[in-house]
């Protein structure tokens, strides 16, 4: 929207120079037409754009769970930082996912717990051996015939080992060996799966980053190109060593320029999104 401002601004400013060339004698009226048709897809860029934020602050506040007239504080797109430039290579980012990513590690653990119900499956085909044990006292206090009072105290113990040894139960254990098996081979097929897939999207996610850093780069010389060809064919119209058409040629030129730099900034923010999410990290700073 405040590209579509400035371009708006910018097509003004075309229009009166045309006006003032025309009332000088030094333009046609053809001249001051399309300097006015100019303006007046400026302003259509503009109201296009106004529609475009509202709708993504209608969805923004869709996705947050608020109203969509709610006041929100939104910091443009402008005054957000870039990522620095990766200091790492795509295999060290690979291997950062790998070790760090809590999906993968959630499925670790589901191996490591299927290879510990195998163990205990396997147990199950052994006796279990176990021990226990007790002391006491037995305590009396008696007379007889009202005679003198006799105590008696006698200590009792025992240590027992148990044995305990299903010898068949219908080849009950033997499937359930299989079964813990099977889920084992299964839960290491899914870690394989996901490592694979971990790879992929961080190799799609490395390379999309760079290319969108290299776009931006870009984008930002063909601005600061644009900017001088319209500001030397602005001066060059004023002593009418061009045409109309040259300007407006030039002030399209640096229009598209903005356009592509705001594209191309919005694109390196979500590239470095996506690679920080596919690296399981916080931040693209944090892969160095």
């Amino acid at each position: 929207e405040r590209a579509a401002e400035r371009n708006l601004e910018l097509a003004r400013s075309v229009r009166e120079a045309a006006e003032e060339r025309l009332a000088l004698g030094l333009a046609t009226q053809p001249d001051v037409l399309l300097a006015k048709q100019v303006e007046a897809k400026a302003v259509y860029d503009l109201e296009s754009a106004s529609v475009m934020v509202s709708d993504a602050q209608a969805n923004l506040a869709l996705a947050i769970g608020v109203p969509a007239n709610a006041a929100l504080d939104i910091v443009s797109l402008e005054e957000l930082p870039l990522p620095k430039r990766l200091g790492v290579t795509v295999e060290d980012v690979i291997d950062t996912a790998l070790q760090q990513r809590p999906d993968l590690a959630a499925r670790v653990a589901e191996l490591r717990a299927s290879e510990a119900a195998i163990g205990k499956a396997r147990a199950e085909l052994f006796p279990t051996l176990g021990f226990s044990g007790l002391y006491g006292e037995d305590i009396w206090r008696y007379s007889v015939n009202g005679g003198p009072r006799d105590d008696a105290r006698s200590p009792n113990y025992a240590w027992l080992v148990n044995v305990e040894w299903d010898l068949f139960t219908g080849f009950d254990r033997l499937n359930a060996i299989r079964e813990a098996e099977a889920q084992r081979d299964a839960a290491r097929a899914r870690l394989a799966s996901l490592e694979l897939e971990t790879t992929a999207a961080v190799w799609r996610a490395y390379f999309n980053y760079r290319a969108a850093r290299k776009k931006y780069e870009y984008a930002e010389a063909l601005l600061r190109a644009s900017q001088d060809a319209y500001e030397a064919n602005r001066e060059s119209y004023g002593l009418g060593l061009n045409t109309i058409v040259e300007l407006l040629t030039g002030e399209r030129d640096l229009a598209n320029a903005r356009y592509l730099v705001i594209q191309g900034r919005a694109e390196l923010l979500m590239r470095s999104a996506e690679l920080a999410w596919a690296a399981g990290a916080m931040s693209v700073g944090a892969l160095r």
